[in-house]
C-alpha cells in the first residue's frame, strides 16, 4: 500500500499542483486572460483544499479511505476534461474549486492519514517513501506537461493527465487502499478524539506553527525567483537555484526519517523549524551568492523534513484514531493564513524597493513559529 500511495501522490501532485503552473501562460495566451486573475482560480483551490480538509478527515477516520480516494481520483480526471474545454473564466474558477476538494481528498493530508492508521510506530518509514517520491512530482511533470503543451496544446495536454488520473492514480486507490484495522491490538497508541485534541495546549501550539511554517514555504517559494534575480542572479541562474530547493527536499526527508527512530521527535521538529531562521538570516547577513546558497540549502532541507514533522507529531501527540480529523482541522486553520505571505511580501517590495524589510518580518514570525513549535513538545498533549 505504501508504494502504491507513493505513486498515487507523486501523480496527483504532478497532475493537480503543478500542471496549473505550466499551462497558465498558454491559457492566458488563449483568452487573454490577466495574470492576477488566473492566479485567484489557483488559490481559490488551495483555499477550498484546506477547507475540505477537515470533513475529508472525518470520513477518512471512519474507514472510507477506499471509497474516498478513488472517487477523488476519478473525479479529478473529470474536472481536468472539464477544464480543458472552459471558454470563460468563471469556467475556470468552478473548475478550480471542485479540483480543491478532490486535492484534499486524494494528497498528503489524505495518505498520511491512511498510512498513520495501518503503519503504527513504522509510520514515519512509510510516510519518507511517499514524500521521497512525491517529492519528485515537479521533475517529472512540469517538464512533461510543458513538453505535451508544445507539442499538442494546452487542451490536449490535460485532456492527456486526465486520461493519467483515471487509469493509474484511480485503479491504485481501489486496488490497494484498505479498511484501517479496528482492533485495539492494532491500535496499541491512546488516541483522542478531536474534540479532547482542540483543548489541549499542544494542539494549539502546534496549528499556530504548522500556519507560519506554511505561511513561510509558500511566501519564501512564490518569491524565490525574483528575490535570486534581484540579489544579482540572471534569470536562468535564479530559476536553476529555486529549482535546486526540491530536491534538497527529498535529501531532508531522507536525513530526517532515520533520525526520528533515534532521537526525540520534538527536538527534531524545533531544529527543523530552526533551519528556517537560519535560511533567512543568511539572505539579511549577506546578499550576494553565498547567502543565497546557505538559504537554498538550509530552506530546502527544512522543507522536506517539515512535512514528516508535521505528520508525525499529530500521530505521536494526539495518536491515530481521529488523525484525519485533527489533522485536517488544523489544516483548515492553515489554509487560511497561507495567502496571506506572498502577498505582504510583495507589498513590503513595492514599498521599500527591495526584500529586506519584508524578511526581517519572515525572520521574527519563524522564530516565533521556532517557539511555538517546541513549546509543542513541553506540553502534556
Amino acid at each position: 500500500m505504501t508504494w502504491a500511495l507513493a505513486v498515487t501522490q507523486t501523480v496527483g501532485y504532478g497532475v493537480l499542483y503543478y500542471t496549473f503552473g505550466v499551462a497558465v501562460v498558454p491559457m492566458e495566451s488563449t483568452f487573454g486572460w490577466t495574470r492576477d486573475a488566473t492566479s485567484g482560480a489557483f488559490s481559490l483551490m488551495l483555499l477550498m483544499a484546506g477547507v475540505s480538509a477537515w470533513t475529508v478527515g472525518r470520513l477518512l477516520d471512519r474507514g472510507h479511505a477506499r471509497v474516498v480516494m478513488t472517487t477523488a481520483s476519478l473525479t479529478g480526471a473529470l474536472l481536468l476534461v472539464a477544464w480543458a474545454n472552459v471558454t470563460a473564466l468563471w469556467q475556470l474558477y468552478a473548475v478550480m474549486v471542485g479540483l480543491g476538494v478532490v486535492l484534499a481528498a486524494s494528497a498528503y493530508e489524505a495518505a498520511f492519514t491512511v498510512l498513520a492508521r495501518w503503519m503504527g510506530r513504522y509510520r514515519m518509514r512509510s510516510f519518507l517513501v511517499v514524500t521521497a517520491m512525491a517529492g519528485l512530482a515537479s521533475t517529472i511533470f512540469v517538464p512533461a506537461t510543458n513538453a505535451l503543451i508544445e507539442r499538442f496544446s494546452w487542451q490536449t495536454a490535460l485532456l492527456i493527465l486526465a486520461l493519467l488520473m483515471a487509469g493509474l492514480a484511480a485503479p491504485l486507490h481501489a486496488a490497494f487502499v484498505r479498511r484501517p484495522p479496528d482492533t485495539e491490538e492494532d491500535m496499541p497508541e491512546a488516541s483522542l478524539p478531536l474534540r479532547e485534541a482542540r483543548r489541549m495546549p499542544a494542539f494549539r501550539y502546534m496549528t499556530v506553527a504548522f500556519a507560519i511554517d506554511t505561511t513561510l514555504i509558500v511566501t519564501l517559494a512564490a518569491h524565490a525567483v525574483p528575490l535570486f534575480i534581484n540579489r544579482g542572479f540572471t534569470p536562468a541562474d535564479a530559476a536553476l537555484a529555486a529549482g535546486s530547493l526540491g530536491l534538497l527536499q527529498v535529501v531532508g526527508r531522507l536525513v530526517f526519517a532515520p533520525a526520528s527512530e533515534r532521537l526525540p521527535l520534538s527536538l527534531l521538529a524545533t531544529v527543523t523549524y530552526g533551519l528556517r531562521i537560519v535560511a533567512i538570516a543568511a539572505l539579511l547577513l549577506h546578499t550576494g551568492p553565498w547567502g543565497v546558497a546557505v538559504f537554498v540549502v538550509t530552506f530546502g532541507l527544512s522543507n522536506g523534513a517539515s512535512t514528516l514533522a508535521r505528520a508525525g507529531l499529530v500521530a505521536e501527540r494526539f495518536g491515530t484514531a481521529s488523525f484525519g480529523a485533527i489533522n485536517g482541522s488544523m489544516t483548515t486553520i492553515v489554509a487560511l493564513a497561507r495567502p496571506l505571505g506572498p502577498w505582504l511580501l510583495g507589498v513590503a517590495f513595492a514599498a521599500s524597493g527591495g526584500y529586506a524589510s519584508g524578511l526581517w518580518g519572515l525572520l521574527l514570525v519563524a522564530v516565533f513559529s521556532t517557539w511555538a513549535i517546541h513549546q509543542s513538545g513541553r506540553t502534556l498533549r
